[in-house]
């Protein structure tokens, strides 16, 4: 119940962001404009061996997360859905992720995980990443600079731990 609750926070952020950016965007939606990066700046951010530590319950452990590209292709039945907000008009790029998890304490040992990174407009700046792990657990961030800042682990209960990321 938490966890769908965090969801739907991360959803109502995203959609604050799209509400106040909405009128710089119907200023530009008669221009040819579009976004200033392709799949393979996308992939310059998320793609790689990332290192940092993962929080429960007091405990921390180094951890390794791994991840690539997802290439489009059959997928799990995912539901996208726009509410009350004209979708010519928001600008949004979602590239499929894949990878695994190790921890140094043996929670997770080449623990497979897949997921999105979405960025809202028209420059690769303050995308987010969400990755769900076999556990049903979920990791989240988002991106700043090169990074990723405010990465967090949820479980059913909610938000479960936190975690650092690192390239």
């Amino acid at each position: 119940m938490l966890q769908r609750m965090a969801h739907a926070l991360r959803t109502l952020i995203a959609f604050a962001v799209v509400v106040i950016t909405l009128p710089a965007c119907s200023a530009s939606s008669d221009s040819d404009e579009g976004p200033t990066f392709g799949a393979a700046e996308m992939q310059a951010v998320v793609v790689g061996t990332w290192n940092g530590t993962l929080t429960v319950g007091g405990n921390t452990a180094a951890m390794t997360l791994v991840l690539e590209h997802a290439a489009p292709g059959k997928s799990p039945s995912c539901s996208n859905r726009t509410l009350g907000v004209d979708p010519e008009c928001v600008d949004m790029t979602s590239m499929g992720v894949k990878g695994t998890l190790t921890t140094a304490d043996g929670a997770y040992t080449a623990s497979p995980l897949t997921g999105t990174f979405q960025v809202i407009g028209l420059e690769l700046s303050g995308g987010y990443l969400d990755l769900k792990l076999n556990d049903g657990k979920r990791i989240s961030a988002q991106q700043k600079d090169k990074g990723f800042s405010g990465c967090t682990l949820y479980d059913d209960q909610g938000e479960a731990g936190s975690c650092t990321m690192a390239k």
